[in-house]
């Protein structure tokens, strides 16, 4: 069907020539004052009020009562034979997690050795952190520490990096506020980093050596002064108001390539790494809540977030499993007292729990290792740097020792008639039977069909069918349930996987977008996740509530778009919530995932790292 969309553009002229080439609306390529900005904006509210016919722009164009009216159409397909259990209704809890050492705060998997701080290698996020909290604040301090970067941090891109570009950080801090900001890149460089937040200028100070110890002094009063490696630096005129509390040790966005610190002096004295006793936590309760479940920001500075959940089993000889769709940034899962999960990462995590599980009453312990006050970048900020942490949806999984395992559905062409294929992964070697059932399931649920049957004879088979289904568009947001059913070689079925998909190619050709063999135009807006109101953003930020996606996903679509670019930089999210979500709202995604971290990899090997 045709459709016909009004535009509107709005221009404000000005006599500088500057505004001839590239400007921004404020900041340092604007060519316009604060009054010609306010006179825009005015101007601006009264043409779109016109355009709208709605004089007090009052009108909303999506609700957050329209995204709960529209999650309630949400469902997932149903498994027939095998069990997943969502496990709701759990009690959350808090509890300040206990420093080993006084005054020094460790963050994911740092760890202290022979009085070095050791900040960890790794492939995936989260990076360790470390901060060093001084024994009184101080107007003026002079620092020293010695620093060693692994040889693996070495990047073989030598392009001279940018304000932009991710590396190692330190920071002198006043609560979360930068008085001094280095940071340490892949090339060697060390650079002192302005923190304005529109125009981050940096200069190079120095040069890292890898492999080995570089020593650092920081003589920060009013001004600071900074030595690498013997090479001092002129005075920096700070401008900052207030008594410095903490030095940060920041991994930045990539944790490969292990560092260290040691040797760290404060006004000439060493810090002392004196252990702590150890101390019971004491848990405040939060109340009962459902997956996933975030706490942050400062007031939650430090504190473990735990789950505890009591549930009746029996054992009837199938195998257990437990789905764990993150644990972000870190965390501990335990079954009857028994650790069955240590992650340092945030990818999902099917874990076994057959032999941990006892007939009757079962209890489950979660516990979400709380996050580092990191600061990525200079111009994606919040004030509040303690970001959420959380843990994702969680399934109790019962099927037969040999069953499926995994379940990827590929669509091979939707320009006429829909071809696709399945490709199933076993957890041992299956004999026997698979068939492919799909059922129409959003907008309409309809009848489940057999489209294939393939004999099986391994861990692995890929099962081509083809249907007559109405491929997925913005236009036609139709969903399909896609079941494998595994039948052994005695006639038994066994096992099932379903998931909801929606039937559709994509490709780039000569710089057009093709969607299903058809040039189609994305249109969309910009998603940064700073989701009101104010003092929740360090939550809503990376774990948002299924209910705030359809909101933002809603106007878009209420404004003529079809495409959201997901641009939660430094943090991202990985939740299948926002897949599904855009899926039933028909709006294609340009998603940066947590799994950024692939972008600054490939200065290291230039290659993606495909964790998605």
């Amino acid at each position: 069907m045709k459709q016909e969309f009004k535009t509107h553009e709005f221009f404000y002229y000005t006599n500088s020539e500057r505004g001839n080439g590239e400007t921004d609306f404020m900041g340092g390529n604007t060519v316009l004052n604060n009054d010609e900005r306010m006179s825009f904006l005015r101007e601006y509210a009264h043409a779109a009020s016109r355009w709208n016919g709605d004089p007090a722009l009052a009108t909303k164009v999506a609700t957050m009562e329209d995204a709960a009216k529209a999650v309630k159409a949400f469902s997932d397909p149903e498994h027939q034979l095998r069990r997943r259990i969502p496990i709701t209704e759990l009690e959350a809890f808090s509890a300040d997690k206990a420093n080993e050492y006084e005054g020094l705060n460790l963050y994911a998997g740092a760890y202290v050795e022979n009085d070095v701080v050791v900040l960890k290698d790794g492939v995936v996020s989260p990076v360790s952190c470390a901060r060093y909290i001084f024994d009184e604040p101080k107007k003026a301090i002079k620092i020293a520490f010695d620093l060693y970067l692994s040889p693996d941090y070495e990047g073989l891109d030598k392009t001279p990096t940018s304000a932009g570009s991710a590396g190692r950080v330190i920071e002198v801090r006043i609560g979360t506020l930068d008085v001094v900001k280095l940071k340490v890149y892949f090339t060697g460089a060390v650079c002192i980093a302005k923190t304005d937040l529109w125009d981050g200028p940096h200069t190079q100070i120095g040069e890292i050596k890898f492999g080995e110890y570089n020593h650092f002094e920081i003589d920060i009063d009013q001004t600071a002064t900074i030595i690498v490696n013997g090479e001092k630096t002129e005075d920096y005129d700070l401008r900052f108001s207030g008594e410095m509390d903490s030095i940060f040790f920041d991994g930045g966005l990539h944790p490969r390539g292990e560092w260290r610190i040691k040797n760290m002096t404060f006004d000439g004295e060493p810090f002392a790494f004196v252990k702590n006793d150890p101390t019971d936590e004491t848990l405040s309760s939060l109340g009962i809540v459902n997956l996933p479940y975030v706490i942050g920001t400062h007031k939650n500075k430090d504190k473990r977030l735990y789950f505890k959940k009591t549930f009746s089993y029996q054992k009837d000889g199938r195998v257990a499993e437990l789905e764990i769709d993150t644990l972000d940034p870190c965390g501990k899962v335990w079954l009857n007292g028994k650790l069955v999960l240590d992650t340092a990462d945030v990818l999902k995590h099917v874990v076994p729990v057959t032999d941990a599980l006892i007939d009757g009453e079962n209890e489950l312990c979660i516990m979400v290792e709380p996050r580092a006050p990191e600061n990525y970048y200079y111009w994606h900020r919040h004030e509040d740097l303690y970001n959420g942490w959380f843990c994702g949806e969680v399934w109790l999984v019962t099927c037969p020792a040999v069953g499926l395992d995994k379940m990827v559905i590929r669509t091979l062409d939707a320009s006429a008639s829909v071809s696709a294929e399945a490709e199933l992964t076993f957890n041992g070697k299956a004999e026997g039977q698979v068939k492919i059932a799909v059922a129409p399931w959003y907008p309409q649920k309809g009848e489940e069909t057999v489209v294939a049957t393939a004999s099986v004879s391994g861990d692995k088979i890929i099962i081509p069918f083809k249907g007559d289904f109405t491929p997925w568009s913005p236009d036609t947001p139709v969903l399909y349930s896609v079941r494998a059913i595994y039948t052994d070689a005695n006639g038994n079925e066994q096992d099932d996987l379903a998931e909801e998909y929606g039937f559709r190619t994509i490709a780039q050709e000569d710089g057009a977008f093709i969607l299903n063999g058809k040039r189609v135009l994305m249109n969309g807006a910009l998603i940064m996740q700073y989701l009101p109101p104010v003092e929740e953003i360090p939550c809503n930020h990376n774990c948002p509530t299924v209910e705030q996606i359809a909101w933002q996903l809603l106007m878009i679509r209420r404004m003529n778009g079809n495409t959201a670019r997901l641009h939660m930089l430094g943090y991202g999210s990985n939740s299948r919530l926002i897949a599904k979500t855009a899926d039933y709202l028909g709006v294609m995604l340009i998603w940066v995932t947590r799994m950024i971290d692939s972008l600054e990899s490939m200065v290291f090997s230039t290659e993606w790292h495909e964790g998605d």
